[in-house]
């Protein structure tokens, strides 16, 4: 496996290191890896807050896509990895326009806290990285070469929506060491532009978004896009520990079969000393083990690694999907916390 040098731009592979390979090298500049601890799933999309990728990953121009990902504590990057790229470019006779969520679509989140490296549109125009806002609703427009003139966000009733606009024009924000100096975000964009509600959106919520475009000559184009939200979530997990077992509460106990992931890990400290230095910290993540959780119970315990009983700090990820039971939804579907 490759091995990556300190503050090297993720989108590639150096000769130099450990573990590289003409075929990494390829794959490393047509692909997004995901968050540590995340692989596709009925439940969850790696890539879900991560505006940027998914322009890239979901872009209506290409014409091939490949995925694949790694498990085990070996993986430098985590416990578990996954890895999308793209490839091949079709053409379009004429202008055609594509959103992300699509037109018509149902269940749309209805609020996001976006993160990405080396940043967000949502940063882009303003938004620190900790802000909760709306959907960020992506934006291509193929055949042409049309730029985005204006939008507006407005419920089925006509409510207006405050929003914000990013377009590949857009000037980049300060951007992490290792990557290049590109001075606005179509440099990683794709094409795409970005549509950011400055506040969650009401919940079971129809909502029209128009677009229009702006094509080097004639007449403007009309973009719109129709969809409604997800209903407002409000189921919780709790987390404690107690010897050698860590407990896990669902509220409200809806009587609904769950089945829960849950993937621990620790911050480790290689040199003993007090405060540990940056570079001296290593995070050693172990398999998931599959548990499942029954609602009807206030809780369900599970018995720690061996290595984490004696451990200050641990980690827990817990991944399920979402579902509904006597009018109760739950608030996401991924879930970390820190014990001590």
């Amino acid at each position: 496996m490759y091995v990556p040098k300190a503050g090297q731009y993720p989108h590639t592979e150096l000769p130099e290191q450990p573990g590289f390979t003409q075929a990494g090298l390829e794959a490393a500049s047509s692909s997004d890896l995901s968050p540590e601890n995340e692989t596709w799933s009925t439940a969850v999309n790696p890539w879900v807050g991560a505006p940027l990728h998914l322009s890239a990953l979901f872009s209506p121009s290409v014409t091939s896509a490949w995925y694949g990902e790694h498990h085990g504590r070996a993986n430098p990057a985590g416990g578990e990895n996954a890895c999308m790229g793209t490839s091949g470019e079709r053409g379009f006779a004429g202008p055609t326009f594509f959103s992300l969520p699509g037109n018509g679509s149902a269940s749309v989140p209805f609020a996001e806290m976006s993160g990405e490296e080396p940043y967000t549109p949502a940063e882009a125009v303003g938004l620190p990285s900790d802000t909760k806002t709306g959907p960020t609703i992506i934006l291509w427009p193929e055949g042409t070469a049309a730029s985005l003139s204006s939008a507006t966000l407005v419920t089925s009733s006509g409510a207006p929506t405050a929003i914000r606009i990013a377009t590949p024009q857009t000037p980049s924000p300060a951007q992490p060491p290792g990557f290049p100096d590109v001075a606005t975000i179509g440099g990683y964009s794709n094409g795409a532009s970005f549509v950011i509600p400055v506040q969650p959106l009401a919940g079971s919520t129809s909502y029209v978004l128009t677009v229009i475009w702006q094509p080097p000559t004639g007449p403007p184009l009309t973009q719109t896009i129709r969809f409604t939200t997800a209903t407002r979530y409000v189921g919780r997990l709790t987390f404690r520990t107690s010897g050698k077992r860590l407990i896990v509460s669902g509220t409200p106990t809806v009587g609904q079969r769950v089945t829960i992931q849950a993937a621990w890990g620790v911050t480790v400290c290689v040199e003993p000393r007090h405060p540990c230095p940056a570079v001296a910290i290593r995070h050693e993540f172990y398999r998931p083990t599959q548990r499942t959780l029954r609602l009807t119970k206030p809780s369900i315990s599970m018995v720690l690694p061996r290595r984490l009983r004696g451990a200050t700090v641990f980690e827990v990820f817990v991944t399920m999907p979402e579902f509904a039971a006597y009018g109760q939804r739950w608030e996401s579907n991924t879930l970390t916390a820190t014990s001590r």
